[in-house]
């Protein structure tokens, strides 16, 4: 086995041909598309990221408004309470207050009606204390 130099340099030019060839034909495109692919899977993973930095935003928004939702309707529910009790008392006074004039008017007609029996009882008697004497001796 001999070294050529003919060959050694035929080899070392067709070598550096197919790799400038290569090169230009087939790395530096790939390399292109593998960094193209590579800005957009990094894009998609930002636009992923805000997209969950929004959304988390928007959640709690929401949960803001319906905290806040909640809370008003608690205040207007307590609101109508309040209204209803004081509603109520006002009406437990009134009849409370009725009732006690119907009571008086009651009493008051009781006692006229026991002074006129009273008096009824008074005048007639001597009448009864008379019967009951004549009875009493008769039966005797």
């Amino acid at each position: 086995m001999n070294i050529q130099p003919s060959v050694l340099i035929w080899t070392v030019i067709c070598f550096c041909a197919f790799a400038f060839i290569i090169n230009t034909l087939l790395f530096k495109p790939v390399l292109k598309i593998m960094d193209k692919r590579r800005e957009k899977i990094e894009k998609a993973k930002s636009d992923s990221a805000a997209f969950e930095k929004e959304m988390a935003e928007n959640q709690k928004a929401l949960e803001e408004q319906r905290l806040k939702a909640k809370q008003e309707l608690a205040e207007r529910q307590k609101a109508v309470i309040s209204e209803f009790e004081e509603k109520s008392e006002a009406e437990l006074k009134n009849m409370h207050a009725e009732m006690q004039k119907a009571l008086e008017d009651k009493r008051s007609e009781l006692l006229a009606e026991k002074e006129q029996n009273q008096a009824i009882v008074f005048d007639k008697m001597d009448d009864f204390v008379a019967a009951f004497t004549d009875k009493l001796i008769s039966y005797r």
